[in-house]
């Protein structure tokens, strides 16, 4: 009983009573009572009620719930819709089911899509994606896209894309505009066994109107991953194709190709990113390469390990055959890995490891001239370079052997480089400017040019931050960033002379390592916010101007080293690609280290 005396209430909800209200509907239907319109399609009728198709339609609605013509006929022929997609149609309206035949498919969606039944227009594009095949991937996808149909035009895009060589050689790929050709050559997952594929499909389509479409070789070699294709296939294919080296764009972009194959580390400083990012198929990835660094209990770890972003997996790779737990630096050059110098606990070594990462084997190069205490390295075009506080040497991979440099002009104690368009930049403290627990009062950049071998100040002192430690450096996008125990990041840009902000990062990393991969700089380990050693991989997107979590080393690290290089695995299946889409899950990222 209520306060006011109110007998208790009884809510309650009949969980069949809508189903039961349709399929009384349904049965007037049947029966034709209580219809207020007959509907009229090829010769055939169909009684109705008016309320039914008002809430089942927003066409009909808009035809007997408003002031149209039709609201006040008892009969209402519906054109350009045939009597069996009409009957469909209208028994899903009044029960909320449809089979869509494979061979009606095409017609009920076209009478949905008219109608406005957009659940039944989705069930004809899910029936239509099943009957995808080679010889209709194309015209499907052009279907898809006049009807509004962006999930059947996706699917049928993939579906081309997973098929590419096949599908090219049909009379319809031929027929297909430019924009269509371009969705292929930039989607990462268009399946080519090696790049050369991708350059075939548009020769395949220029030579089909070579007059008209020769004209678009830029466009489309802009999309073709040109560094990604065999020396020979450059010259003997591309450079040889009429067309591709009349155009001035098309010059340029063979020019990068070749000389990031010389440097692919350049890859770094190009502000088109895609170009450079092999794609899937052809087994050949970039990969995130982690060495060395203390774990928690503040022991060496020896292990060497690859991330693949693509597949979000780990991989062992062959050991460092000399235990060293400091001292020594870390650079790739080319495909290879070069490890500088270092101390093994007791005495400190010149000597210059190098990792084949098309064998996977590590191998002696030629020694350093000395040994160094501390010292960084840096690729820079074909060459290596290592630069201590008071000397700086060269290492020429043609005849394995170390050149003599100009040193820094003073001395310094801490200090980090980067190489960025051509140059090297060193940024760190001179030996006054350090005090015991390494914090430092002031830094300042220096520039090397190798061509005249001068090393000159950058004056960029306008907005330069300051930092208790000197920040690691790494370039990318011809930008040089700048991270240290903080959340802060900058960027300079050394051409301009000007610091941009950037976005903080989620997290602290004190003792990361950073490195660029893909297009996006990653931040690996280190003590996080909660002084607790990390596994936690960072990524900065700069086109996007966000940091994100996008993975974890296999263990927590310390003072790890990370370079990126690009390495042959084994290519996915077809059936990989099936489902592919550029988002990618957090778990997929956190499988376990394979073998």
């Amino acid at each position: 009983m209520a306060e006011d005396g109110t007998p208790p209430g009884f809510a309650y909800t009949d969980p069949g009573h809508a189903q039961a209200v349709l399929a009384g509907l349904a049965a007037l239907r049947c029966d034709s009572r209580l219809c207020d319109v007959v509907l009229g399609a090829g010769g055939r009728e169909f009684p109705c009620h008016k309320a039914v198709l008002a809430a089942s339609s927003h066409y009909f609605q808009a035809m007997f719930a408003g002031s149209m013509r039709e609201s006040r006929q008892a009969r209402v022929e519906i054109r350009d819709v045939g009597a069996t997609a009409l009957a469909q149609l209208l028994d899903y309206a009044y029960t909320g089911a449809v089979f869509v035949p494979g061979d009606g498919a095409v017609t009920l969606l076209q009478a949905a899509d008219l109608l406005q039944f957009p659940a039944v227009k989705e069930a004809c594009c899910r029936c239509l994606a099943r009957q995808l095949d080679i010889s209709n991937c194309l015209d499907m996808q052009t279907f898809a896209e006049a009807f509004s149909c962006p999930w059947l035009a996706e699917a049928a895009h993939r579906f081309a894309a997973r098929h590419a060589i096949d599908v090219s050689r049909r009379a319809e790929f031929r027929s297909l505009p430019l924009h269509r050709i371009i969705a292929l050559l930039s989607d990462d997952h268009l399946c080519v066994e090696h790049e050369e594929g991708a350059f075939t499909l548009a020769a395949r389509w220029i030579r089909s109107d070579p007059v008209s479409r020769r004209p678009f070789w830029p466009d489309l070699l802009e999309w073709v991953r040109l560094p990604f294709l065999r020396r020979f296939s450059l010259l003997a294919a591309v450079e040889s194709e009429p067309g591709v080296h009349a155009a001035p764009r098309c010059r340029e972009l063979l020019r990068e190709a070749r000389a990031l194959q010389d440097s692919p580390q350049d890859r770094h400083n190009v502000l088109c990113p895609q170009r450079l990012r092999p794609r899937p198929s052809t087994g050949l990835a970039e990969v995130l390469v982690v060495l060395g660094g203390f774990d928690v209990n503040c022991e060496w770890q020896s292990g060497v390990h690859c991330y693949n972003q693509a597949t979000g997996a780990w991989r062992r790779l062959a050991l460092l055959p000399q235990r060293l737990v400091g001292g020594y630096s870390i650079a790739a050059l080319g495909n290879d890995i070069y490890v500088t110098g270092g101390w093994d606990g007791t005495q400190l070594f010149p000597t210059v490891w190098r990792y084949s990462s098309a064998v996977n084997e590590w191998g002696r190069a030629a020694a350093m001239a000395q040994a160094y205490e501390f010292h960084v390295s840096v690729a820079l075009g074909p060459h290596l370079y290592v630069i201590a506080a008071n000397a700086t040497q060269r290492y020429d991979t043609a005849d394995d052997s170390w050149f003599s440099l100009r040193p820094l002009p003073q001395p310094m104690q801490a200090f980090s480089a980067a190489a960025c368009r051509g140059h090297l930049y060193v940024i760190g403290s001179y030996e006054d400017d350090v005090g015991e627990d390494g914090r430092v009062v002031s830094t300042v950049i220096l520039s090397y040019d190798p061509d005249v071998d001068i090393w000159t100040t950058l004056d960029c002192d306008d907005g330069k931050p300051e930092w208790d430690y000197v920040p690691i450096t790494v370039a990318l996008n011809g930008l040089i960033y700048l991270i240290s125990h903080s959340l802060a990041v900058f960027a300079l840009d050394p051409a301009k002379r000007i610091w941009h902000d950037v976005p903080p990062m989620k997290q602290i990393h004190v003792g990361a390592s950073v490195t660029p991969l893909g297009g996006q700089l990653l931040v690996s380990g280190g003590y996080n916010s909660s002084l607790e050693l990390s596994t936690e991989v960072e990524a900065y997107d700069a086109a996007t101007n966000v940091w994100s979590t996008v993975a974890h080393l296999p263990h927590p690290s310390l003072w790890h080293n990370a370079v990126s290089i690009f390495r042959q695995f084994v290519p996915p299946s077809h059936g990989q690609f099936r489902d592919s889409h550029p988002a990618r899950t957090h778990a997929r990222r956190n499988q376990a280290v394979e073998d």
